[in-house]
């Protein structure tokens, strides 16, 4: 009897052993796909989204809030970046915002801001200026950011 209970203890042992070379083995096939799939997500067939992942990355000090869609209509122009956002927060909510965040990201607040159905702020740094606009619509608001070199000759 305990032969045969050492036996059926032995021949557990040798297929856990097979089971878990198997488990390791999809753990790598895991991975590959997890690699696969993040490079799909990164390497987009659209080259507008290209291009608006090449453009969000220029405005590494400007925030964005949080769940904030894309516009793909806006776009980099020669003498500066545009780029427009969706979301569902409320005007008075992203004019606070960027009150408070330019300032966390070193922009200084450079003219009067004006906040309402439609708000205009405006920040400077040293060598650079950003407008944002902030459009209320019915059931979302857009946010327009403008961004470009500060023109330091009429400075």
């Amino acid at each position: 009897m305990n032969y045969s209970l050492l036996c059926l203890s032995l021949a557990m042992l040798l297929s856990s052993c097979a089971n878990s070379s198997q488990l390791s083995e999809s753990k790598a096939d895991r991975k590959k796909t997890h690699y696969h799939i993040a490079k799909k997500l990164h390497a987009s067939a659209d080259p507008e989204i290209d291009i608006l992942r090449q453009q969000e990355a220029k405005l590494s000090d400007i925030p964005l809030p949080g769940f904030s869609q894309p516009i793909p209509e806006y776009y980099s122009g020669d003498d500066g970046l545009v780029l427009g956002y969706r979301t569902t927060l409320s005007a008075d909510d992203l004019c606070s915002f960027y009150q408070t965040e330019m300032e966390r990201e070193g922009w200084l607040a450079s003219a009067k801001q004006f906040c309402g159905q439609i708000s205009s702020l405006s920040f400077e740094k040293p060598d650079r200026v950003c407008r944002v606009s902030i459009v209320s619509q019915q059931k979302q608001t857009e946010i327009i950011i403008f961004t470009g070199q500060k023109d330091l000759e009429s400075a």
